[in-house]
């Protein structure tokens, strides 16, 4: 009984490769997307609160103060040309 040596006979459950061109068996991975999580509420919005948001600031229609053409002799004489 006892062990003895056998050369002869190397037995592996490893496959033959090239080690020159190696092939390896990679881990593959599926990405799955995220679920879409559901709307319950906004914590941050206190628009239903009166009050809780600026009035809106209407402009007036400002005037054009340099237009004259209203005003009778506000505007320059034509320029002399002579015949």
């Amino acid at each position: 009984m006892g062990s003895t040596p056998n050369a002869i006979k190397f037995k592996t459950k490893r496959a033959p490769h090239n080690p020159l061109n190696p092939e390896y068996k990679l881990q593959s991975v599926e990405f799955v997307p995220a679920p879409q999580p559901r709307f319950i509420r906004d914590q941050m919005d206190v628009g239903d609160i009166e009050g809780s948001k600026p009035k809106v600031k209407q402009y007036l229609k400002t005037r054009d103060n340099y237009n004259v053409h209203d005003i009778k002799g506000a505007k320059p004489k034509a320029p002399l040309t002579r015949k």
